[in-house]
């Protein structure tokens, strides 16, 4: 149904889309590498952008804004998290860094660290048209598909 038709009728609305299917806790898997976190930071992340020369970041924040600046300025991402009721199948350590980086992301919360750095650079670091861009808010939607026979109740929590 998302292949079929969601992800079709969003990408017509001119929406810029990335489906990530979270999969289950394998622990025999290397964990750093394909924990829910690691893939959908994968999955959106593209080439850096001059904000990467003055704060390198691996946060799912700065991956969504240097895709906003090299591609994908004037198009909403959306988001698409397949299987959502699998990411409960993971460590409480995993689940909870997922839920921080996505509601950094879907708050449009621009990262302490990059916003103090920003203060102190001098203007002309950037041009107006860069600053205005470094501060434009990044459309971000997410839709989270579950199974309905999942029998999983952690979707619960997730929102808590």
């Amino acid at each position: 149904m998302l292949n079929a038709g969601v992800i079709p009728e969003l990408e017509r609305g001119g929406y810029a889309v990335e489906a990530i299917r979270l999969g289950a806790f394998d622990p025999k898997g290397i964990a750093e590498l394909n924990t829910p976190y690691h893939s959908l930071y994968t999955q959106i992340q593209s080439e850096s952008s001059y904000l990467a020369e003055v704060h390198p970041n691996d946060s799912l924040w700065m991956a969504a804004k240097h895709r906003q600046l090299r591609k994908e300025s004037g198009r909403a991402l959306v988001l698409v998290l397949d299987q959502f009721e699998e990411l409960f199948t993971w460590p409480p350590e995993a689940v909870s860094q997922f839920k921080r980086e996505l509601a950094a992301l879907v708050n449009r919360k621009m990262p302490q660290a990059l916003s103090q750095t920003l203060q102190k650079l001098p203007q002309d670091r950037f041009s107006e048209e860069q600053w205005e861009e470094i501060y434009r808010p990044l459309p971000i939607k997410v839709v989270m598909a579950i199974r309905a026979d999942s029998g999983r109740g952690g979707a619960q929590a997730f929102f808590v």
